[in-house]
């Protein structure tokens, strides 16, 4: 049996990483004040998660970190969904 286990911690946040730039992605075809504000903060989550690398925080900070994204993510996708994008046509 391989003792790999610990590894897989460092390895969510790419995960995350990826959800974040996800999220400046939709939210860029954006102009409103409010997707501007949930953009800036998922560029700041974006940052957060680069910085971490492979570098794991501290588990309290770690899961503040990841609720933050996964509500911000929550909200952005709310608001995406009422309010599609104009350069967005529907299929």
């Amino acid at each position: 049996a391989s003792h790999r286990m610990e590894d897989n911690g460092t390895r969510s946040s790419p995960v995350f990483e990826h959800i974040a730039t996800d999220l400046v992605r939709v939210l860029e075809s954006y102009g409103d004040p409010e997707a501007r504000d949930m953009l800036s903060h998922a560029r700041r989550l974006v940052a957060v998660f680069q910085r971490c690398g492979p570098q794991r925080p501290q588990a309290d900070e770690r899961i503040r970190v990841i609720n933050e994204l996964l509500s911000l993510h929550r909200t952005a996708m709310d608001f995406h969904t009422s309010h599609p994008p104009a350069s967005v046509s529907a299929p």
